[in-house]
């Protein structure tokens, strides 16, 4: 598609960035012209978004960069004076005051290499994760919660920029961890190695199994606890069924509220359809059809064609509370497809009947 065009591969480098280093951020903007500004760095620090409602993809575990003065573009990257890419210039989704708003921030190239390498060989992008959002405490809060000098001193001798200890403040509801952590857990070491900061743990965490130092209650403990493996796919099958469009729960169930993946997931609902008139909204749960659990999309499916005149629900909210729903089906003029994303586009499949 580029014909003669000259176009070279990006070089990324590993650096850690520091504020007054002095990058070169190039982008390009809403009108597909290039700009390019010479800044420095003004913070390198933790990204910490709101829980976004409903429940959607939202970066954590980060740290970017943010410079000084930035150009005007919609995305691109933060340069070294060679030309070697250091930080990706991404756009951040979030809410302000109830509205999206969204802002740019560099996401280090360490980052990205763990994506790109295997994609560059041929392999599929798997990336291994704790199963935990991260958050940070000062020494001196964590000297409150019962860490010993002793570890305090290792943790301060890593390095002046980073006197601050790694705590757990949520986990992934389904993994390994949900079953040996605990939220307000220090992260002291990981495979022995002292870690204060977000890109050593999860560097750390690229691996099955993992041994992690960590202090509860004033103690400190060992344990080992596997990782969970993800993929960039998300959500690959859907169903439209009375007005709504269902999938399986999505990973941010689990991670966000610690929802475990049972039943299918309300993602919309049309205005007019048996579901709006029957008041079955966006973000439930379906556990149950006529009295028989669908624990998943292929088991709810197979209950509702079953059904005929109309169908008992059984829902759960994000707060895990039960709501039963009785809907009246109209198959005429609200008939169930299936959907699937299979070789880069969706399209209308035939479901399988075992």
């Amino acid at each position: 598609l580029l014909g003669d065009t000259r176009v070279e591969s990006a070089q990324l480098r590993s650096v850690d960035l520091k504020p007054g280093d002095t990058v070169w951020q190039v982008g390009i903007t809403g009108h597909h012209r290039i700009v390019s500004r010479r800044t420095r760095v003004s913070r390198v620090e933790p990204l910490f978004l709101p829980l976004p409602s409903p429940p959607q993809f939202r970066e954590t575990n980060l740290e970017v960069i943010d410079t000084e003065d930035a150009a005007s573009s919609i995305g691109g990257a933060l340069v070294d004076r060679k030309g070697r890419v250091v930080a990706l210039w991404a756009s951040f989704a979030t809410k302000e005051d109830g509205e999206p708003t969204a802002f740019f921030r560099g996401i280090p190239s360490d980052h990205l290499k763990r994506i790109v390498e295997p994609l560059r060989r041929g392999e599929p992008a798997v990336y291994q994760s704790l199963g935990v959002e991260l958050g940070t405490v000062s020494l001196a809060d964590a000297r409150e919660i019962g860490l010993s000098e002793s570890r305090a001193a290792q943790i301060e001798a890593v390095g002046d920029r980073d006197r601050q200890a790694v705590v757990i403040t949520r986990i992934t509801a389904g993994t390994a961890a949900d079953d040996l952590l605990e939220e307000g857990d220090l992260i002291l070491a990981m495979n022995s190695e002292i870690v204060t900061r977000f890109p050593e743990v999860e560097e750390a965490s690229q691996a099955p199994v993992v041994q992690l130092t960590i202090l509860r209650d004033g103690a400190e403990m060992e344990m080992e606890v596997a990782t969970d493996s993800l993929y960039g796919m998300g959500i690959d099958r859907v169903a439209l069924w009375s007005g709504v469009l269902v999938h399986e729960p999505h990973h941010e169930l689990a991670s966000q509220r610690g929802l475990h993946s049972n039943g299918v997931y309300v993602a919309y609902y049309w205005y007019g359809s048996p579901a709006a008139r029957s008041r079955l909204r966006a973000t439930r749960r379906i556990i149950e059809v006529d009295g028989v659990a669908t624990p998943g999309l292929d088991a709810f499916l197979t209950q509702v064609e079953k059904a005929s005149g109309t169908v008992r629900l059984t829902t759960l909210d994000l707060d895990d509370q039960v709501r039963v729903v009785t809907l009246v089906l109209d198959p005429v003029y609200w008939p169930t497809r299936v959907f699937a994303f299979e070789q880069g586009t969706w399209s209308s499949v035939a479901r399988s009947v075992d």
